[in-house]
């Protein structure tokens, strides 16, 4: 069985007979009615449409308010970030410390102080801002490796050819070279200078300890500052005191009578008081006296001080005459047959 051929539809178009009077919808007569019926029938559905949606609430408008101000907020932030030269700084790269060993005598670890150190570290040029050269002569491509920043190495096994790529040293593997180099730092970027840090040496800090001075050591452009170490050593001055932890140690010279009849001697210590050493005791050469609170002060602890360990040294005549040596002789046996 035969298809049947696809059936086509017509459609006739008729032109609206200027003799009749009224559409066949009920529509006006003319244009002008046609144009103003129109108009109105549109007005009226829009009015009908906006009185079918709701108007937006107060809470909607603050909702849109807030976020409007946490965006500009956050817009702000990220714009002052990059405008900084802080976010071209890599937190993972920082400059070495600057170890410096400070000589500091004990009477200043004893009342403390502010010492003053010069020290030369690395800074970077001010006058092309660690550039290394006048950004607005421009730069021009290296003649070794053409703007590259690379060359090519060949190498002669008998019949081979071994090409090696390596990066250029003429322009330090950038390219380019800059058109006027900066006389300060000589295309570095950065040079030495001498400066002087300060701090402050608490009481009874000891010989060995460090202070760190955070970002007041070397600087390079986009890489952290890095910190300077203070390390305190002994001064090479002399002193008559011996530092044993908290407590001071000293040794006093006496007579061999002092030793026998007793001492009483003063000593000026470290801050420049006079301390007074007595003892009534017969003294020997191992004898060791404490004075109690006249040592190092103690860090942490208001109004802790160690003590002071007084040791002495006996002086004995180097010749005696025969009524000395009778006298002694005389003294010494008198007391060895009291003691028995």
């Amino acid at each position: 069985m035969e298809p049947s051929p696809t059936r086509r539809r017509s459609f006739v178009v008729r032109a609206p007979s200027s003799a009749s009077s009224v559409d066949s919808d009920g529509g006006p007569r003319n244009d002008d009615e046609s144009i103003a019926w129109a108009t109105a029938l549109r007005e009226a559905r829009r009015k009908q449409a906006a009185s079918t949606e709701d108007p937006p609430t107060p809470a909607v408008h603050y909702v849109l308010l807030v976020g409007l101000c946490a965006f500009l907020f956050i817009m702000v932030q990220l714009y002052s970030q990059v405008t900084s030269m802080d976010s071209f700084v890599q937190p993972d790269r920082q400059m070495a410390p600057l170890v410096l060993e400070v000589p500091v005598d004990l009477a200043t670890l004893y009342t403390g102080g502010t010492y003053t150190a010069t020290i030369e570290k690395q800074v970077v040029c001010n006058l092309c801002q660690g550039h290394g050269y006048d950004q607005a002569a421009g730069m021009h491509k290296c003649p070794v490796c053409g703007g590259a920043g690379i060359v090519v190495h060949e190498q002669r096994f008998g019949r081979r050819v071994h090409r090696v790529r390596m990066g250029c040293d003429h322009c330090g593997r950038s390219g380019h070279l800059p058109n006027h180099v900066c006389p300060r730092c000589h295309g570095h970027g950065h040079h030495r200078t001498e400066s002087s840090v300060s701090f402050t040496i608490a009481p009874g800090m000891m010989h060995g300890e460090e202070v760190i001075l955070q970002g007041a050591g070397n600087a390079q452009r986009h890489v952290a500052t890095g910190d300077v170490v203070l390390r305190l050593m002994p001064a090479r001055t002399a002193s008559r005191f011996l530092r044993r932890g908290h407590d001071l140690e000293t040794t006093v010279s006496i007579t061999l009578l002092e030793a026998l009849t007793g001492v009483t001697k003063v000593i000026r210590h470290l801050d420049g008081r006079d301390v007074q050493i007595e003892t009534h005791d017969v003294v020997h050469p191992q004898t060791l006296l404490r004075i109690p609170r006249q040592g190092m002060p103690c860090r942490g602890l208001q109004a802790t001080y160690g003590d002071l360990l007084v040791r002495f040294r006996i002086q004995f005549p180097e010749t005696l005459t025969p009524d000395q040596v009778a006298g002694v002789s005389f003294l010494l046996e008198d007391k060895e047959q009291t003691t028995s």
